[in-house]
Parts: C-alpha cells; structure tokens; sequence
C-alpha cells in the first residue's frame, strides 16, 4: 500500500487517453485521500513493531555480555604466549597447547560475530526501507496538489512517524555496530597471537634438528645437575597442585557436576553387569564401572576437541584427564578379549605412559626431562632384546611389528649421546603421543561397540531386541571407519601436520579432488557411504517387520509379501539417493540434467535393461507370476525363487537355477500352472483290445481314480471312450489332484492300479498289429512260406534236397 503512489505517479506519467484527461479529477483526488488515510494507520503499526522487535532482541545483549570474559581470555593467552617467547626452555607442547586455546577462542568470536552480521544487515534494509517510506510521502506531497488541511496534517504525522523509526534503527545500529567493533579488534589479536605462535613452532622444528646440548655420555651434561633442581622441581609441584586447587574452587560447581555426572554413570554401568550376559561387548565395561564412566567422559573430550563447545576446560585438567583415562585403561585391560601376554604389555605400557604424563605435567626442569627420556630409552632398549627370544614360531606380522619398534628406543638413544637433545626429546614425546592415541582410540572403540550393543539390546522394541547382533555387525564397519578418522585426526597433530585437531578434522574430511565442479573428498564419500548404507539398513528393517509382524497378520500370500517389500526397498533407496542429492548440494536443474543424460544413455545402450527394468514393475504390480509358483516356459519347467527387478530366478525339479529375463516373461508365453489355484487334472490314456467288455473297462478305470487318497472327489472322476484305434479301444481317466508337484507320483499310482486291474479281469492291452499283403513272389519263397521247405539244421540243406539225394 506505501508503494501505490509510486504506481499512481507512474500510470500519471504515461501517456493518457484525451477522453480520460476530460473527465472528473474528483475520483483521482479521493483515491489519493484515502491512501494518506491508509499510510497514517499503517505506519505507526510498523513502528510498533519496530520497537518491540528492538526490546525484544536479547542476541545481541548476550554476545555483549560475553564479550568481556572472551577478552579476559584472549588476553591470558596473550600473556602466555609473550612468557613462552621469552622463556629459555621453550617446549612444543606448550605452543601446541596455546594454539589449542587460539582456536577455541576464536571459534567463540566467529560464533559471536555471526549474529552481529545478520543484525547491520537487517537493520541496514530496514533503514533503506523506512527512508524509501520517507520519499514517497515528499514526492506524494509535492506532486498531488490537494487544498485540503486534513491532509497536510497527515503527511505531518506520517513524516514524524517514519523520521522516529529511522532514528531508533541509527540508534540500535550504533551499538550493533560498537560491538562488531569490539569482536573485530579480538579478531586482530587472536590473529596477532597465531601469527607469533606460527613463528615459535617454525623455531621449534629448526632448534629440533641442531645440537642444543652437549652429549648424553659427557660430563658436561651432568654438570648442569645442582643442589637447585630438587628445589626448583618442588616448588613447580607446588605451583602446579596450587593452581589445581585454585581452578577446583573457582569452577566447584562444574567440579561437583561432573562428580554427579560420574557417578551416575558408574552407578548406571555397575547395575547392567546382571542382565547382559558374560561374552557381551559390554560386559569388560560393565565389571569396571568407575573407569567406564572416565572412558565416556574421554569420549566426550574427543568430541569437544573435534567440535570445540563453549565449555572452557583448562588445559591442566585436560592432561589430568588423559592421566586418569590412561589408569582407567590399565583396568579395563584386565577384562578386554585379548590374550594374556598381550594384555600384560598393554597393563606395562598404559602404566609407563601415565607416569611419563605425570612427569611432563609438573614441569620438571628440562634437564631432568632429558634424562627420564634417555634411561628410559635404554630400559625400553633392553626389554625389546628381552622379546627377541621370544619371537620364534609367531606369525610373520606379528614378529615385523615387534621388530620395527625397536629402532625407535636406538634413534632417541643415539640423538641423546650426539647431543641432539631437542631431536631426542621430541622424537620420544611424538612415540609416546602416538602409543597413547592407538591405545585410547582402540579401547574407546571397543567402549562404543559395547554400549551400542547395550542400548541395542535394552530397547523395548521385539525385532531389534531379537536380531540386535546382526544390526551390530552391520554398523560395525562405520563406527571403525569413524574411529580410524578420528586416530588419523589425532595423528596429524602429534606428527605437527596440523596445528589443531579442529582443524585437522576438517581439513582431513575435505581433502580430495574435483571433477566436473564436483569437490570428491572424504567427507563426499563417507556422507554417500553413511546415506546409502543407512537406507538399506532402515529398508531391512522395514522389511523385516512387514514380513514378520505386519502382512502375515492380513494372512498374504508369500508371493504377495515379497513383492511388497521388494518394493519397499526400491522406495527407501530412491528416497535415500534423492537425500543423498540434497546433503550433498545439487540443485534440481542439475538432477535434471543428470536425468537427461541418462535419457540419452538409455536410448543408446541401457534399453534392454529399462525394458527389463519396465517389465519387472509390471510383473510386480500385476502378479502374472509370483514366488513359489510352478510355470513353464518352453520345454523347462521349474518353480520361481525369486523376483527382481531385472532378471526372475527360476529353479528346476533337476535342481538346476535359470536366470531369465522379465522381458521375457512379458513378451512370450509361459504357463503357469499355479495362479489362480494349484489344484491340476491328470488324465490317463489307455488302449485296449479289440472285442473287450467296454462298460467294465470304464467301471475299473473309475473305481481306479475313486480309490486313490490323493485324487479330489469335486470335480469328480470321470473315464471315456474316445475313439477306435487302429489297435486298441481308446480311453481316458480324467481326475483332478489338490497339488501340481504331485503329478506325477498320481499319474505313477494310477497307471499301476489299472494295469493290475486288467490283468485280474483279464482285459488286454494290444500291442499293434499290422497285416502284409505279398502281390507276386517265386514258387521257393511261397514253398517255404507255407511251411513246405524247411532247412535240416545238421547239413544246411532243405527237405526237398535231401530227398532228391
């Protein structure tokens, strides 16, 4: 309605017709009086609401609120990088550490800086649109010459009214802006921040490959060892359990949370021990109840370290944390599945590694760091040729994985004597790193098999309670897949690939190529994998409860329930391939190209398999031929098994499979002898001689079929006297049989009876006979013929011969 006077002007402009310029402006002034009207009513509304919807924005007052323990935050890692890049002793893990923090930080300022970009970019239409408002009232005023006071006093109001709302807008726009402002400047520190980060860690890795220290063997480098090192170790224990108390009590009440939360979860584990069964996945979880409860809480720091939340953990609870999951793991290694040998290795090396963690956490001088990490090399060294011995008779990949380990404990050994400390230092903390990741990410594997299978087999639901082993077998390939990337992720970032696993997550999902404008990667893959292998799933599942709750409760026919849900399972795929479209960004115009392109496949080379294709669904639909029925096709005859869209699997009586094509079976002809109903008539001829009582013959063939159990009294048994042969009398049996398939077992039955039958009231079966009429032959041949020469088998003469002698 504000615009009408925009479109008013304009049809004014036009060229007009003469009889419309003489007639009466009276309709033309009234229709401009009545839109002021409307525009006075409308716009104080909209300023309403203008105001309201201002009052009520509490997204920006939030991000406001937030922003000064953001900077407080953004300031100590300031300060903590500054201490690092002056600090003599200058430790990777402490950069990692900060970097870790950067990120985070900045996650939290894109988040916050989100809303504040949809809110000037809202505010600014808004403005654009009330000060648009503002010019059509001017231009109405001075175009429409109206000698009426009431309406200068409307545009009056009106111009009141729209200059207000676009004060308000400049006003809000003011503080929006403001605090974009503030988030900018975080931005440029936490970029100033990376960017000094960025160069500690180029220093890290160039010191890590020079000789920082003198050899391991000299006494050089045990001069460094004073009387102010015990000390110095003491008070960095001190400082370190201080500042634990300190962050205990100043987040208690996330203390005493994650206390309940823990204990909820032991109390939770310890009470499914009796009701799962002792080989479950579960159950080496379910007897160790406390460190079940630090291995989902490991699980949900993994998943905060992938998709940083707001949940500020300081970073010395993070590595108390790994400490105690790794003690958690020397528990549960005590119930895993594996053999006892390994089992025990896994019980040292867990052990190792958090005394190691122990170690590092408190800070000990560098001095001290290096010779832990050189005699331990050493006893690592000796117990490696204390395994040698006992390699003889293992497999081959298990004798190479024992053997490759043990270059590891020599490279930091020999860079320790060579006086490559930094090298030693870091190759050792890289081999620690990345045994902790395998050993964690492997145990949190087997945890997350066993409480999906917990979950499986507690849910109130008939079918997956019954089948929930094989529903696990099934998803067990994603969840390892999924966990394979999650090792690969941390890998990346103890191997200094990435910074951070936030991003090496990410940037390890999108790595890949394009094709076509199309970026293949990981996460393209996995997200088709998940979205296909999840559809046929859920279609199994769908078909499981159709054919085992569902149709045979409406009594269908087994032919009937497959061909539902054959087609249930087409459905769900299509669906899901669709889906699978949409997650992955094609638009509708480049599914209808795909779909042109494959029109044009098709007509060139796939017609064969659309019009099997075609036939498949008619086949489906309108049931000429189901499952389990008999059908013959040309000279095979055999029972249909199965019946897909593309091809029918028929198997013989001799037990041999033919795959034939639907179209086939839609274009040709085929018998099928069990449609409508498997009920068949068998008839039996039969031939007998000449002269024989025909009312007896067709009583006994009558009486035949009536005595046999398998032969139906409706339709009746009924015998004929068809024809007179050129031998026999001939007639037929004809009774009809409940099942097809047994044929020929009655046809066997009944062709026995008879024959006995006959032979007791001594009817005759003729064989065929044939008369010779001889037209002309020689007086010899006639003679013998007749009888009268005859051959004497001791001389090989006939009769007449030995007469004559």
């Amino acid at each position: 309605m504000l615009m009408s006077p925009l479109v008013l002007t304009a049809a004014e402009e036009k060229p007009a017709d003469p009889a419309a310029k003489t007639g009466d402006n009276t309709v033309e002034q009234q229709t401009t009086l009545i839109n002021i009207y409307s525009w006075a009513t409308i716009l104080p509304k909209e300023l309403i609401d203008l105001q309201n919807e201002i009052a009520n924005e509490k997204k920006i007052k939030a991000v406001e609120d937030n922003l000064p323990a953001l900077s407080e935050e953004i300031a100590a890692i300031r300060k903590e990088t500054n201490a690092v890049q002056k600090s003599p002793e200058l430790q990777g893990q402490q950069v990692s550490s900060l970097q870790d923090r950067t990120q985070r930080a900045g996650a939290r300022l894109q988040n916050s800086s989100e809303p504040i970009t949809k809110r000037i970019t809202l505010l600014s239409e808004n403005r654009k649109q009330w000060i648009e408002k503002k010019d059509n009232i001017v231009n109405t005023k001075k175009q429409e010459e109206i000698p009426l006071i009431i309406g200068k006093d409307q545009h009056a109001k009106m111009l009141k009214t729209v200059d207000e709302a676009v004060q308000i807008i400049e006003e809000q726009l003011k503080i929006v802006l403001n605090v974009g402002k503030k988030i900018g400047d975080l931005q440029i520190v936490l970029y100033g921040i990376d960017s000094d980060l960025q160069a500690l860690e180029k220093t890290i890795r160039e010191t890590s490959i020079q000789k920082t220290a003198p050899s391991m063997l000299s006494s050089e480098f045990y001069s460094q060892i004073n009387r102010d090192i015990i000390p110095q170790s003491f008070h960095r224990t001190v400082i370190f359990f201080a500042d634990l108390l300190h962050n205990m009590r100043v987040n208690l009440n996330y203390v005493l949370l994650g206390s309940l939360a823990f204990g909820l979860i032991a109390f939770a584990a310890y009470k499914t021990k009796d009701s799962i069964s002792p080989e479950s996945r579960w159950a080496p979880f379910a007897k160790r109840p406390v460190a079940t409860a630090i291995f989902m809480g490991s699980s949900l720091n993994v998943i905060n370290n992938i998709f940083p939340l707001n949940a500020d953990i300081p970073e010395q609870w993070k590595a108390l944390f790994h400490i105690i999951t790794l003690f958690a793991v020397i528990r549960l290694t005590k119930h895993l599945p594996i053999d006892k040998p390994k089992r025990k290795l896994l019980t040292q090396l867990s052990l190792f590694l958090s005394v190691t963690m122990i170690f590092l956490l408190l800070d000990f001088p560098k001095v001290l760091l290096l010779l832990y990490v050189f005699f331990s090399s050493i006893l690592a060294l000796f117990y490696y040729l204390s395994r040698l011995r006992s390699m003889k008779g293992k497999e081959f990949s298990e004798v190479w994985q024992q053997k490759i380990w043990g270059i590891l404990p020599v490279i930091v050994i020999i860079s320790g004597i060579a006086g490559y400390s930094e090298f030693a230092v870091m190759t050792f903390l890289i081999c620690l790193w990345t045994i902790i990741a395998c050993l964690i990410v492997w145990v949190l594997y087997l945890f997350h098999l066993g409480i999906l299978e917990l979950i499986l087999s507690f849910l109130p639901i008939a079918l997956v309670h019954e089948n929930y082993k094989e529903m696990l077998e099934k998803v067990r390939p994603f969840i390892a897949w999924f966990h394979i990337l999650i090792l690969i992720t941390i890998q990346s970032v103890i191997w200094e690939i990435y910074p951070t696993i936030n991003e090496a997550f990410f940037k390890i999902l999108n790595f890949g190529f394009d094709i076509s404008g199309v970026h293949i990667s990981l996460k393209f893959i996995f997200t088709v994998g998940i979205i296909f292998y999840g559809a046929i799933l859920v279609s199994k599942m769908i078909q499981a409860v159709l054919l085992k709750k569902i149709l045979p409760r409406y009594k269908a026919e087994k032919g009937v329930q497959l061909s539902i849900t054959r087609l249930v399972h087409y459905a769900i795929l299509t669906v899901g391939f669709f889906v699978m479209l949409g997650v992955l960004g094609f638009q509708l115009n480049q599914i209808t190209l795909l779909g042109g392109a494959l029109g044009v496949g098709i007509g060139f080379g796939l017609q064969a398999i659309v019009n099997n294709f075609a036939s498949g669904l008619i086949l489906l639909f309108e049931r000429p031929i189901k499952v389990g029925d008999t059908i013959q096709i040309g000279s095979e005859l055999g029972e249909v098994k199965q019946l897909g869209l593309r091809a029918t699997v028929i198997q013989t009586f001799d037990n041999a499979e033919i795959v034939i094509p639907n179209s086939d079976l839609i274009t040709g002809q085929v018998t099928n002898w069990t449609l409508g109903d498997r009920r068949v008539r068998v008839k039996i001829p039969v031939g007998v001689a000449y002269g024989s009582d025909i009312a007896k013959v067709l009583d006994i063939l009558i009486s035949c079929g009536k005595a046999n159990p398998m032969v139906l009294n409706t339709p009746k048994v009924s015998a004929f006297f068809l024809a007179f042969g050129a031998s026999s009398l001939d007639f037929e049996l004809r009774v009809w049989i409940p099942e097809f398939l047994d044929k020929l077992q009655v046809l066997s039955d009944l062709n026995q009876d008879i024959e006995n039958e006959f032979s007791m009231n001594n009817i005759e079966i003729p064989f065929p006979q044939s008369d010779l009429h001889l037209r002309s032959i020689d007086d010899r041949a006639a003679e013998q013929l007749q009888g009268r020469l005859t051959v004497v088998p001791e001389s090989g003469l006939t009769t007449a011969q030995v007469e004559e002698k």
